[in-house]
């Protein structure tokens, strides 16, 4: 009786826990609307930029950290050091982007002083789509970067920003090659010139 007993309570465990799976309770995205950072990849004339630049209120970081909700629904101008890209915050139910079409990028805290300590600014969520992110993939630890985008969220009492627009005085921000091919064919016409 025991055993009949401790099998069938087993059986109903294994049932439950393929139940509860994350396969059987996942959303299916395609209904759903997209956002205003999935629609655009980025700002596209000068026209557009300045448009959107002059509705930007600039900030130190440190202060948009420390009263997020004051900004929540604005449209922001962060200036900063970028420190490295990320997964930090994304598939937050209450931030809602999903990490298969955005990462993170964190910049360092501008309060540290010392030049060996790099402490990143983790309480601000920098959300960029993905596909405007390879623009940057050459953005270095220290790089001096220029960001605009807008609080959309405080969820867990930290600002997260959609950035629409990043820039940096780094010259050379385009995507590596992808492959060995094209990589050969860049090299070649470079020492054609």
């Amino acid at each position: 009786m025991f055993k009949k007993t401790a099998t069938i309570c087993v059986i109903l465990a294994l049932v439950m826990s393929m139940l509860a799976s994350p396969q059987v309770f996942a959303q299916d995205n395609k209904d759903k609307p997209e956002t205003e950072q999935a629609k655009k990849e980025s700002l596209k004339s000068p026209e557009e930029l300045k448009a959107y630049q002059s509705k930007c209120s600039m900030l130190d970081p440190l202060d948009l950290v420390a009263n997020p909700e004051e900004y929540l629904d604005k449209y922001i101008f962060i200036e900063g050091k970028f420190d490295k890209y990320t997964t930090l915050g994304l598939d937050y139910k209450k931030a809602q982007r999903d990490s298969k079409d955005y990462i993170t990028f964190l910049i360092r805290r501008p309060d540290v002083k010392r030049d060996r300590r790099v402490i990143p600014l983790s309480e601000l969520k920098l959300i960029i789509s993905r596909k405007v992110a390879e623009n940057y993939i050459n953005l270095e630890s220290g790089d001096e970067v220029k960001i605009y985008g807008k609080v959309f969220s405080t969820a867990l009492g930290d600002p997260w920003v959609d950035v629409d627009h990043l820039s940096s005085d780094k010259k050379d921000l385009t995507a590596q090659p992808k492959d060995k091919d094209s990589a050969s064919k860049n090299e070649l016409e470079e020492s054609d010139n």
